[in-house]
C-alpha cells in the first residue's frame, strides 16, 4: 500500500513513517519505490537489520547523492544496520541516526564507509549513541569526508 501511494504521486519525493510496529515490512515496501524519494524519515519504528538492509541495497543502486535526507531517528539501527548503511553513503547527502543503538563498532562501520566516498557528505548525525572514545576516534579519522 505504501508503494502504491508513492507511485500514484508523480511529484512525490518525501515520505515519513513513525511508530510502525512492523518496520521491516514497511521498509521492504518503501524500498520498491525508493527511486522517487529524496527525503525519507523512518522514526521510532521497530525495524531489524533486515529492513535496513532492504533499504540500503536499493539506496546503493541509486545515482550518487540522490537521497538528500535519510533519517532513522529513534529507530534501533544498531551496529548491523550501521554496517548496511555504510555501504550506501555515497548516495546520501545527510544521514540522521540519533539514539539508534550504535556503539563503537557501528561508528567504525560508518567511518569506513565515509572513507570510501569520492565526494563528501553534507552531514551525518549520531547524537545519543554510545560510541565511546573508540567510536569517536574512528569517526574523527573520516571527518574530512563531511562538509
Amino acid at each position: 500500500m505504501i508503494c502504491e501511494f508513492v507511485k500514484c504521486c508523480s511529484t512525490f519525493n518525501r515520505f515519513s513513517v513513525a511508530g510502525v510496529r512492523d518496520g521491516d515490512r514497511a521498509a521492504k515496501a518503501i524500498a520498491q519505490c525508493m527511486h522517487k524519494l529524496k527525503h525519507l524519515e523512518i522514526k521510532n519504528c521497530d525495524m531489524t537489520s533486515s529492513g535496513i538492509k532492504a533499504l540500503s541495497d536499493v539506496i546503493g543502486s541509486l545515482p550518487e547523492h540522490q537521497m538528500v535526507d535519510l533519517d532513522f531517528s529513534l529507530t534501533k539501527v544498531n551496529n548491523d544496520g550501521a554496517q548496511f548503511l555504510s555501504t550506501c553513503l555515497s548516495n546520501i547527502k545527510q544521514l540522521y541516526i540519533p539514539d539508534s543503538g550504535i556503539t563503537a563498532e557501528g561508528a567504525e562501520f560508518i567511518s569506513d564507509g565515509l572513507l570510501q566516498l569520492t565526494k563528501p557528505m553534507e552531514g551525518i548525525y549520531l547524537w545519543d549513541n554510545d560510541i565511546g572514545d573508540v567510536g569517536a576516534a574512528a569517526l574523527a579519522r573520516s571527518l574530512h569526508k563531511i562538509k
